[in-house]
């Protein structure tokens, strides 16, 4: 059974994503509300996929991609975020993240999310992510 990692600061939103994943068929390993708790987690479980939100209380989301993909090439990496802008979706993207789903997106975009992940965790994928990465090549800097 696929085992997965969950990384969200909201109780309620740990909750309610264990309770939509488990009708799926997935296997919520661990949770984590903190960078520390993922690291301790993911280091201890070594999960097929996590589920992470950007902004936490002890540092960003973007940390923990970033060392999650330097540990394994293989895990699938989905962020789950209100954040819907064009910056931190690339932001997300060349930290090592295999997909970005907003937390407004209906379920079986997530799950969508997820199954590409395990299946091809070095992809990314997103709602939006030719228009962000046009967007962001014709800015001047």
């Amino acid at each position: 059974m696929t085992q997965i990692v969950i990384i969200d600061d909201h109780e309620v939103v740990r909750e309610g994503l264990k309770a939509a994943l488990r009708t799926h068929g997935y296997e919520i390993a661990a949770e984590a509300a903190s960078v520390a708790e993922a690291r301790a987690q993911i280091t201890h479980i070594n999960p097929d996929a996590i589920i992470v939100d950007i902004n936490l209380p002890d540092g960003s989301g973007f940390e923990i991609i970033t060392w999650a993909r330097s540990v394994s090439k293989t895990i699938g990496i989905v962020v789950l975020t209100l954040n819907e802008t064009d910056n931190y979706l690339l932001a997300a993207m060349n930290a090592g993240a295999s997909a970005y789903v907003v937390k407004s997106a209906p379920i079986e975009e997530l799950i969508a999310a997820i199954n590409l992940s395990l299946a091809s965790p070095l992809s990314f994928s997103a709602k939006g992510l030719k228009a962000a990465i046009k967007t962001a090549s014709t800015q001047s800097y």
